[in-house]
């Protein structure tokens, strides 16, 4: 229960999250153009259409609809936040809260992960005595439950295993009631704040005894060398994939309404009287935020990211990852009925809009990608006796608006594009989930693997491939046909580009590096050659870092190796580094640095340079390695989808041959 007794600082005004101007009037333009375009179905395409073509219009305009009110009231939600905007204050160490990080841990293969967070983590900006890392095992971590309690006690952490039923909701359950922290902080391995998170965020839970939880929007960074540096024997693919590497680059943003990319810092109390995690949603701490708030509590949020994540091995354990964060959303939203409940806010419950309409979205994305095609096919006209290019025209245009707004509202990216392309992925994708949960089947933990999954997005792929090709045959065969079938085939070659591309999202292969650069520069000495160069750091990532020396450097042999020093908090740091090239910067000597044999202790250090920054955040957008542009991507995505799409109709034949079984072996590793 909030704190009713204590008397509020009159200067103290709440300010809610600032969303841009620009941000603002796009929605409402976008909101216009949905029910402009409504209101033109209504009026123009209706009427002098038989009675077959009408119901098959009407279902169209009763689907376009409810996407539209979803998306405008989204808008809404979006302009009007319901989190009010946590800023830095200056506080002394005495004054800090005390905080308790979680790192849960469902597998014991994801040893090196934890040692990266565990490493990071250690290296934060605040006083040692007030904050207390936790390693909680669940699931098969428990297993080997001997090896993981070794690495937390060799990094100075308590080992908190759950039981071998025990669900992540239980088990943050049970590691909430063995500790003390008034600050509570809940992320997976891999995932770490970065140093200066804490004190960002400190002075918000002082000043505002009412606030209950900030939300931390969440950034990647490569995991190939972080894991490579951490175990040695792990190598893990980096080839590059053009829809995953620009998901990467653009996560971030402190926008999306449904919770995507963001992790929660919450105040123990308020976590407490909210009823603590949930032991069945995949968002164990999601039906707490409406219960928090419907107690009287407030919610917060951040815009600077400040969790860093290792990023996803491939892109379908990156689109589980997103999947679970969304279901988990929704479900809280369906179990605890924000719109009715007594004692929320009106900004509260626009808030949850979203994940309301977001239950039904994947069906009603799927209806209007299947009915233009399907009318193509059955030669039904939908938009009556209407202009064919004005019919187009305003068509498309309504379509891509709607696909735009929906992935700027709920995907929290900030690229609008690839926003757009996730925001369908994902929602088609969590269909069969949503379905079970609707109709109140079985309950379950896991979420469904994408390419499991992708049964719906396949089936509206194929009709409108099928009604592509009948379309475009019928364009150049009949040309009397051509006025009635031009919207339709507009609308259907438009869906079939776009799912083709969502399809080979699926199969993108593997990993592209990653790593966020600070453009700081920090001073240095190179020991080289046997000479010691004095100069400073720039362009510095987890894996490498651009070192410019001060004077002219004459090396007798090309030397392959060297060992950095650097001036940190803790006193002289030295590096094992690899020379990757020679250039010149300024007019000065430069080298290309990376990396190399490090230890945990040396890993932290790299990690605190490559996050820390100045007045500027770290360039999450490599310069040396742009995102993929819409040709590239639509090219790539497209030929890949196909040949997902003829995988899928025509899978391959069981194996009858012999294997031999030390082959076999092989082959299953």
């Amino acid at each position: 229960m909030t704190s009713e007794g204590t008397t509020p600082n009159p200067s103290e005004r709440l300010v809610f999250r600032a969303v841009p101007l620009k941000r603002s009037i796009a929605f409402g333009a976008g909101a216009a153009v949905l029910i402009v375009h409504l209101l033109w179905r209504a009026d123009a395409t209706l009427a002098g259409l038989p009675a077959d073509a009408f119901a098959l219009s009407i279902v169209l305009f009763a689907v376009e609809a409810f996407i539209a009110i979803g998306l405008t009231l989204s808008a809404l939600a979006d302009i009007l936040p319901a989190a009010i905007d946590v800023k830095p204050e200056g506080l002394r160490d005495a004054d800090l809260p005390s905080t308790d990080i979680f790192f849960v841990i469902n597998d014991p293969k994801l040893a090196p992960k934890a040692a990266y967070s565990l490493a990071a983590a250690a290296q934060l900006d605040y006083p040692r005595d007030r904050v207390r890392l936790h390693l909680v095992g669940v699931d098969r971590a428990t297993d080997q439950a001997e090896s993981l309690a070794a690495l937390a006690e060799r990094m100075n952490t308590s080992w908190l295993a759950a039981s071998p039923e025990a669900n992540a909701g239980t088990a943050v359950n049970a590691a909430l009631a063995r500790t003390a922290g008034t600050l509570v902080l809940i992320v997976n391995v891999g995932e770490a704040p970065t140093p200066d998170l804490l004190r960002r965020i400190a002075g918000g839970f002082i000043g505002n005894p009412n606030l209950a939880f900030c939300d931390v929007p969440v950034f990647a960074i490569d995991g190939d060398p972080v894991l490579t540096d951490i175990d040695v024997n792990r190598r893990l693919p980096n080839d590059p994939g053009a829809f995953f590497k620009t998901c990467l680059k653009t996560i971030g943003a402190a926008t999306g309404s449904l919770g995507l990319n963001h992790r929660t810092v919450w105040r123990r109390t308020a976590l407490s009287n909210a009823g603590s995690c949930s032991r069945w949603n995949l968002r164990p701490d999601a039906p707490a935020r409406i219960r928090a708030i419907e107690a009287g509590w407030m919610r917060g949020i951040v815009t600077r990211p400040m969790v860093a994540s290792l990023a996803p091995d491939t892109v379908r354990d990156y689109l589980r990852l997103r999947m679970g964060q969304r279901i988990g959303t929704i479900d809280a939203a369906l179990s605890q009925d924000p719109l009715t409940r007594s004692g929320l806010p009106l900004r509260e419950r626009l808030s949850w809009m979203p994940a309301l309409f977001g239950a039904l979205m994947p069906f009603a994305w799927a209806l209007a990608f299947a009915l233009p095609p399907l009318a193509l096919l059955f030669k039904i006209p939908l938009f009556g006796t209407q202009s064919p290019a004005a019919a187009t025209a305003f068509s498309l245009l309504a379509a891509i608006v709607a696909i735009g707004m929906a992935g700027s509202l709920n995907a929290g990216m900030r690229g609008r594009l690839i926003g757009a392309w996730s925001e369908i992925l994902e929602s088609l994708l969590t269909a069969p989930s949503l379905f079970a949960i609707i109709t109140r089947a079985k309950k379950t933990e896991r979420v469904p693997a994408p390419e499991h999954a992708n049964g719906l997005l396949v089936v509206v792929f194929a009709v409108a491939l099928a009604g592509t090709a009948f379309g475009t045959a019928a364009w150049f065969t009949k040309p009397e046909l051509q006025a009635a079938i031009a919207p339709m085939l507009a609308l259907t070659i438009f869906t079939a580009a776009l799912l083709a591309c969502l399809l080979g999202a699926i199969a993108e292969p593997r990993q592209r590096r990653l790593a966020p650069r600070v453009a700081r520069r920090f001073s240095a000495e190179l020991l080289i050659g046997g000479s010691t160069v004095a100069g400073r750091l720039a362009d510095i990532s987890v894996h490498g870092a651009r070192f410019i020396a001060d004077d002219a450097v004459d090396l007798p042999a090309r030397a392959l190796g060297g060992q950095l020093t650097l001036d940190t908090a803790q006193g002289k740091t030295m590096l094992p580094v690899q020379l990757s090239r020679q250039t010149e910067a300024f007019g000065r000597p430069a080298f290309g640095l990376s990396f190399t044999g490090r230890t945990v202790g040396e890993f932290a250090t790299v990690v605190r340079l490559a996050h820390r920054s100045g007045d500027a955040y770290a360039d999450m957008c490599d310069a040396r390695s742009k995102r993929a542009g819409l040709t590239r991507l639509f090219g790539t995505l497209s030929w890949r989808g196909l040949i997902g799409l003829w995988r899928k109709v025509n899978p391959p034949a069981a194996q009858t041959k012999w294997i031999p079984l030390r082959r076999l072996s092989r082959t299953m590793h």
